[in-house]
């Protein structure tokens, strides 16, 4: 808990072989579009990943995400698009 008495979830994406931080932002909540939101425009920055590791927190992990889909099965709908 902050100074303010709000709850900081952080998201971080690093490039596991160079350890350099992709993406670091504090979010106010970890429902998963806040997640797809903030994966999404890192995306569009930098392009799809070859491959992903996760810590299983939330956005990964969730069986009531977005429409039921975890973000696994939405990064994969990306790939179609």
């Amino acid at each position: 808990m902050l100074g303010n008495k709000q709850y900081c979830y952080p998201l971080t994406v690093t490039d596991h072989a160079s350890r350099y931080l992709l993406l670091c932002e504090a979010l106010g909540s970890v429902r998963e579009v806040t997640a797809f939101t903030a994966y999404e425009r890192l995306f569009k920055e930098r392009g799809l990943p070859e491959a992903i590791r996760s810590d299983n927190g939330v956005s990964f992990a969730s069986p009531n995400g977005l429409f039921n889909l975890t973000i696994s099965l939405y990064l994969f709908s990306l790939c179609l698009q």
